[in-house]
């Protein structure tokens, strides 16, 4: 008991000592940056490399689904109504399902973006036949559109509605749009909203029924990519000293922790902050996977090389099925 007690200490010691050292290693880098950019000149402290994003492969595929089914409704309902202004639809529709699939709430943001859409569409039919028809010169243009393009740039000051400002941008730049030959039509006009609004609507009913779960930051399926990013650096291919691998790893998993956040919002609930908590220890966790592999790649005696094998496969293991038994297998293999 004494002994176990004493190497525990160790252990502790042990991983003191290398997190301070990273933290030295990672502030004389930082301060190396500081001082590059504070009297303007470059400082290349390390190999550029591309950054590496990470989307979960379910999330990617809902959203070419939904994307798809939006298309063909839109698309089947302009064949058979006939009406040229679904056209319009269909495009709305296309944008709004392409913008929203990277937003972690989609539907939050369609509805804002559809909200804007329909306070718009009034103000904007006024301002284009009661104020910009009477216009004379580009001065007073400029000042018969100048109210509702103000109110949708205040709009767009606030985060919270800043949905409402986008959507109020969009619909009335393209119906107060100056021309050399103006041409006033109220139905055409009409039309066009009405359009504009229906391909909006689609895309909110598209994302609001189908796999409404399937959206940027979900917890369960960022969760479950943490895992497979961690349990990638026991496979994937090892070269050098693993700093490309390092490299994408790092990237992939602040990623995924980035879009769980921005799902989380100001307040986030326990169990996205356990998800949180449990992808820095798999942040930690594959990095040191790479080093006991490059590690292993060096000349050693055998039964050195033998036993970081197995370790490295006991980790494997527990990364692929993480219960009890293959945890404990792990930490005695390392310890």
């Amino acid at each position: 008991a004494a002994l176990a007690a004493a190497r525990a200490v160790a252990i502790d010691v042990e991983t003191a000592i290398e997190l301070a050292e990273r933290f030295a290693v990672q502030l004389a880098a930082f301060a190396t940056v500081y001082h590059g950019l504070a009297q303007a000149r470059r400082q290349q402290v390390s190999e550029p490399r591309a950054y590496a994003p990470r989307t979960p492969p379910a999330i990617v595929a809902a959203s070419g689904v939904r994307a798809a089914l939006a298309l063909a409704t839109a698309a089947t309902l302009w064949y058979w109504l006939a009406w040229g202004q679904l056209a319009t639809a269909l495009v709305m529709t296309t944008v709004f399902c392409a913008l929203a699939s990277s937003s972690p709430r989609p539907t939050a943001m369609v509805k804002q973006v559809m909200t804007g859409f329909l306070i718009a569409a009034p103000l904007t039919f006024a301002t284009e036949f009661l104020l910009v028809i009477r216009a004379s010169g580009f001065a007073m243009l400029m000042l018969a559109a100048l109210p509702l393009f103000a109110l949708a740039l205040w709009l767009m000051t606030d985060p919270k509605r800043a949905g409402i400002g986008i959507g109020m941008a969009m619909f009335s730049s393209q119906f107060i749009a100056p021309v050399n030959q103006m041409h006033y039509d109220p139905m055409a006009v009409a039309n066009g909203m009405l359009g504009q609004m229906i391909g909006v609507l689609l895309a909110l009913v598209i994302f609001t029924v189908l796999l409404p779960e399937h959206t940027m930051g979900n917890r369960g399926h960022v969760r479950a990519a943490l895992w497979r990013e961690a349990l990638d650096t026991c496979r994937a291919r090892l070269r050098g000293d693993g700093g490309a691998l390092r490299h994408r790893f790092d990237n992939r998993v602040r990623d995924l922790l980035s879009q769980l956040n921005a799902a989380a919002g100001p307040t986030p609930p326990p169990e996205t902050r356990a998800v949180v908590r449990e992808g820095l220890t798999l942040l930690e966790l594959g990095h040191a996977v790479i080093e006991l592999r490059a590690l292993n790649a060096a000349p050693l005696a055998p039964a050195v090389r033998d036993s970081l094998a197995a370790a490295l496969r006991r980790l494997a293991a527990y990364l692929r099925a993480p219960v009890n038994g293959a945890r404990a297998a792990a930490v005695a293999a390392l310890l």
